[in-house]
């Protein structure tokens, strides 16, 4: 891959460096693996080829790399330069410099053999391996907790969800893919003083048909109704009555957090209706997970948590709310009181995250983890780990930044009928749409199951919206956009994929690496070249921004590209030579291609 490049750059650098006493030659391992880091592929513009300096060297970075705090006066950008441009050596690269950028040039047939011969032996492992990230040896030693999707129960797993779901997976899927082990987390809402609404909306409202023919529908439409009838009490002042629906939910989950048997066998009930519904979803979807923990897991240990920090001091009890307890955290330039314990004595959601992260360190020993759940959620997480800090627990001050992957709102995911819906309707509906546009398509394809493909294409449209933007942004969703076959969408990257797939299963042209690389010196060929080569460091851009948009935004340039390659550079009807180095081509851009689209959380099609 492109790393024997950036080693040779780097290489050349550390020597010109080192005898120009810019660098000690004792350093050498260490300083050639810094410095290939910082050689780029340089990205693919609209008229750029392979001719002429395909990689650079940011001459700041080079700067702070080489910088001797000692010495802050010293020109060190002009001798850099001067270093660089007297040493011969360099000549051979096509060394130029723009003000900015030191450019590198390789002989372009050099660099197709190598990247193409790397994605034929290295599979779908091409891009992971690379050196730009961290040896085998460090990361499989490291564990990562992720949570991530975490609906509630009782509840249809809601398109708010989604963005959880997905981007959860992404993640999950490139920290495998690097070599850690990872722990994917599913953490069900399933406890609290909602659960005791719910039960008590469904003694009233509840009937047992409509909730052994659609449990979570029907779930819904009572808590919708019961939050309603509790809106009410309190328009009207009823709430502190004996009888009224916040007393009753707060007295049947006091039964709940004691143990009580018939208020645990009615939450059970619809916790195991809910799990149930919530599997189909992660099936369709193609989502697993390492384990499917809970609130209601923690609320033993959330209590002894509670009691722990009252033998400690570290609980308080708050007279003006009603005799709450709360911890003192730091928060900037004072300290903020952060509720722990209701003050009928029930837990909190924040006391069972704090009891669930002892937990998973305990039993996993995690080095890192992540929350990936919305930016409304913020704050909860800064207390989370303020709270874990100042209980004593070590571990948490080295948390990073990171620790709470946020994300934005989705806007107007709305069915044609104008309804917000929840995510199996929404999925649904895309399945709906592709089925109408395969049938008006007159390039489609017969397939032996339309159904699944119109699912896997709805899908993939669903995923790719949601993934090609910014993290933290909200967007808007859009049907038009999202099922598009020509424009930049889930649809187009299954299309490239598939018609890929086609040239390979149908040009009768045995594939082999061993092939004349001086043949694709076309301008089409060098341009797909440089950008598979790229893609180690668009992996590592992801992974060190937490940032899924620069992945899919790599695969929608490699899927134009791809088509652009194909009108121009035809394999059938090709003199051998020229159609197998044109095949082994196409091969590497489908490889990346259907890489690209597993990582994201896409099952590539092969035909559609």
């Amino acid at each position: 891959m492109a790393g024997h490049f950036r080693r040779k750059i780097a290489s050349k650098l550390f020597q010109s460096f080192s005898q120009s006493g810019l660098l000690p030659k004792s350093q050498e391992t260490n300083s050639i693996e810094k410095l290939a880091s910082l050689v780029k592929v340089k990205k693919i513009s609209k008229h750029h080829t392979l001719e002429s300096g395909q990689f650079l060297v940011n001459s700041q970075h080079l700067n702070n790399f080489l910088k001797d705090d000692s010495d802050p006066n010293h020109k060190l950008a002009e001798q850099v330069k001067d270093c660089l441009f007297q040493d011969t050596s360099f000549k051979e690269l096509g060394i130029t410099f723009n003000g900015k950028f030191f450019n590198f040039t390789f002989d372009p047939t050099n660099i197709t053999e190598v990247i193409l011969s790397s994605v034929y032996k290295e599979g779908s492992k091409y891009g992971f391996t690379s050196h730009l990230h961290q040896t085998n040896d460090q990361t499989e030693k490291q564990t990562v907790v992720i949570e991530y999707s975490s609906p509630n129960i009782a509840k249809p797993f809601h398109v708010g969800h989604l963005r959880s779901t997905i981007i959860g997976n992404f993640f999950s899927n490139l920290y495998e893919q690097l070599g850690y082990n990872v722990i994917r987390l599913n953490y069900l809402g399933d406890w609290g003083t909602q659960f005791g609404l719910l039960a008590a909306g469904y003694h009233q409202y509840g009937c047992e048909t409509k909730l052994l023919a659609d449990p979570l529908h029907h779930l819904f439409e009572v808590y919708v109704k019961v939050n309603k009838d509790a809106a009410q009490e309190i328009d009207t002042k009823r709430v502190e009555e004996p009888q009224s629906l916040y007393n009753r939910s707060r007295e049947i989950f006091q039964k709940m957090e004691k143990g009580e048997e018939t208020s645990l066998d009615l939450w059970k009930r619809f916790r195991d209706l809910s799990i149930k519904e919530y599997q189909k979803i992660y099936k369709r979807l193609g989502i697993s997970f390492t384990e499917i923990h809970s609130e209601s897991m923690y609320s033993e240990s959330a209590n002894q948590l509670l009691q722990h920090l009252r033998h400690t001091g570290l609980l308080q009890i708050n007279e003006e709310e009603g005799r709450t307890e709360f911890i003192e955290i730091p928060d900037r330039n004072r300290n903020s009181k952060v509720t722990m314990c209701k003050s009928d004595g029930t837990t909190l959601y924040l006391t069972r995250d704090v009891a669930a992260a002892l937990h998973r360190k305990k039993e996993y020993n995690f080095n890192k983890i992540h929350y990936v759940v919305d930016n409304r959620q913020n704050r909860h997480f800064q207390n989370l780990q303020a709270v874990l800090k100042t209980i004593g627990e070590d571990w948490a001050t080295s948390l990073e930044s990171d620790f709470h992957i946020g994300f934005g709102r989705i806007i107007g995911m709305n069915t044609r009928k104008g309804k917000v819906i929840f995510l199996k309707d929404l999925l649904d509906e895309a399945q709906q749409q592709m089925l109408s546009k395969r049938k008006e398509t007159s390039s489609s394809k017969h397939v032996a199951d339309e159904m699944a493909v119109a699912d896997t294409l709805g899908i993939s449209s669903i995923l790719v919206q949601d993934l090609k933007e910014r993290r933290n942004f909200d967007y808007t969703f859009s049907w038009k956009k999202c099922l598009n076959f020509k424009a930049d969408s889930g649809v187009f990257l299954q299309y490239a994929h598939a018609r890929l797939c086609s040239l390979k299963q149908n040009c009768a042209i045995p594939l082999t690496h061993s092939v004349d690389a001086a043949l694709l010196k076309d301008p089409a060929a060098l341009r797909l070249v440089l950008h598979i080569s790229r893609y180690d460091e668009v992996i590592l851009n992801s992974f060190l921004s937490f940032e899924p948009f620069h992945v899919v935004q790599y695969l929608f340039q490699l899927a134009h590209l791809s088509n652009q390659s194909l009108h121009s550079l035809v394999v059938k009807g090709q003199v051998q030579d020229v159609a197998q180095a044109r095949l082994l081509l196409f091969h590497s851009a489908q490889q990346i291609l259907s890489s690209g689209l597993r990582l994201i959380g896409v099952q590539p099609l092969q035909s559609m």
